[in-house]
């Protein structure tokens, strides 16, 4: 019999995988005929099919669809240089990534936006008087920054305590690491205190982030939290 598409594919391409490089992008469509699986792959050079081809009838179309994926479409590799210690996932946007090292915090952070991401230290939960750092992407520089208002926050008059460590714009998705003394004795600098269990209190914690190329009002794209960064 003809191999009949199920319902949930309808003909499309299962997956694709395009490649910047080259120009060129991959296509997978798994087709059904009863029990037997026909597998179907086709290859695009600038809009134009260069290659196809059939495989010939697969069983066990599963295990068969879960193998090529992996072959075909290898996992994307992370984002971040290194492996951190500890995380916390502030909002479904954005991740905070940090390791204590001697006097110095390593922090990367992880955005679902094109533009900007920033981060701050808190008084309680709020903008205002919190101890900010934010990235640009379109620029890649990394500003350490005071929130002396409920409004785009200044820089440091007094210095730039974090250094850019590393940074990628991939898929929609920030990624940059950066790092700083835990305790700047810089007046407009908030310190990383012990936080570690109770009855120490947990660190005050704001984030927000954005598509515009430089910092401007977030908006809904914001949330605050509470993070122990000195936790064992």
């Amino acid at each position: 019999c003809a191999p009949q598409q199920p319902r949930a594919w309808r003909g499309r391409p299962l997956a694709s995988r395009p490649e910047q490089e080259s120009g060129s992008s991959r296509s997978l469509v798994l087709s059904r005929c009863g029990n037997v699986c026909f597998l179907t792959a086709a290859e695009q050079h600038s809009g134009t099919m260069v290659k196809t081809w059939c495989s010939r009838p697969l069983h066990g179309c599963a295990l068969t669809l879960a193998f090529l994926l992996t072959v075909w479409f290898p996992a994307a590799e992370a984002a971040l240089s290194m492996t951190y210690e500890h995380n916390k996932q502030l909002a479904p946007e954005v991740t905070v990534y940090w390791s204590i090292v001697g006097d110095e915090i390593l922090l990367a952070l992880e955005a679902q936006a094109t533009g900007w991401v920033g981060f701050g230290l808190a008084e309680v939960g709020g903008m205002k008087g919190a101890d900010i750092v934010y990235f640009e992407a379109a620029s890649n520089t990394l500003t350490d920054a005071l929130a002396v208002s409920n409004g785009k926050p200044r820089v440091d008059e007094c210095s730039q305590d974090w250094t850019l460590r590393a940074s990628q714009l991939a898929d929609s998705m920030i990624s940059v690491e950066m790092s700083r003394k835990l305790d700047t004795a810089d007046s407009e600098d908030r310190t990383f205190s012990l936080d570690g269990a109770l009855p120490l209190q947990a660190t005050h914690v704001i984030a927000a982030w954005g598509n515009e190329a430089k910092v401007s009002y977030h908006g809904m794209n914001r949330v605050k939290g509470a993070i122990r960064f000195h936790a064992g």
